[in-house]
């Protein structure tokens, strides 16, 4: 009945009133839709920014220190790798994201588009730079699938961990000795946007 009645009313408004109505609809429904797209986005960001928060490490204490992670950037082919350098100070200290426990020194870990990548290419182009990957990377150490990283796991008096290096963010972060490696969301989660590009 009530259908009925508003399309009578509806009609009643002529041509002009039909063409009002259907234009006012159309306005409401693209609304909605930027709405949602709106609110998708911010979560699907958020979800980056939480995903590369073990990236951006939070300086502890040296009586709370359990770790040192620095990282730098390495390049094959044009492509930009991100390199997370992993040490433990103390036995027991907590698996990164999308891995089973704390890499051991001189272990190293792939992304599945880098470990796909070092496959494909000459021995001499990936795989002396990271041999005998121990495992895969999980989805919760990536901010996206196709993403290219390595962990690679040192004694704490390597050099890796040890010398110095710019806290320029175009170079990588330095080392930072850390109590966890829940990190701080990043301010950009988007690889493309926070990574140099290879020259």
């Amino acid at each position: 009945m009530n259908l009925d009645l508003t399309w009578r009313l509806l009609k009643g408004g002529g041509r002009r009133g039909m063409l009002g109505t259907w234009l006012t609809f159309g306005a409401v429904a693209v609304a909605t839709a930027l709405l949602l797209f709106a609110v998708a986005a911010n979560v699907a960001f958020g979800a980056r920014a939480d995903r590369s928060a073990w990236r951006n490490p939070v300086a502890a204490a040296q009586k709370d220190a359990v770790a040192v992670e620095a990282s730098r950037f390495d390049y094959v082919d044009g492509k930009t790798i991100t390199v997370v350098d992993l040490a433990a100070l103390k036995p027991g200290a907590p698996a990164p994201p999308g891995m089973p426990r704390f890499p051991a020194p001189g272990e190293v870990w792939l992304s599945p588009a880098l470990s796909e990548l070092a496959a494909d290419l000459p021995a001499d182009r990936l795989a002396k730079r990271y041999p005998a990957p121990k495992g895969v990377l999980g989805e919760e150490a990536l901010v996206q699938p196709e993403e290219l990283v390595a962990v690679v796991g040192h004694a704490p008096d390597a050099p890796a961990m040890t010398a110095e290096r710019s806290d320029d963010w175009i170079l990588g972060k330095p080392p930072v000795k850390v109590a966890t490696l829940a990190g701080t969301p990043s301010e950009d989660a988007d690889p493309a946007s926070t990574r140099p590009s290879a020259r």
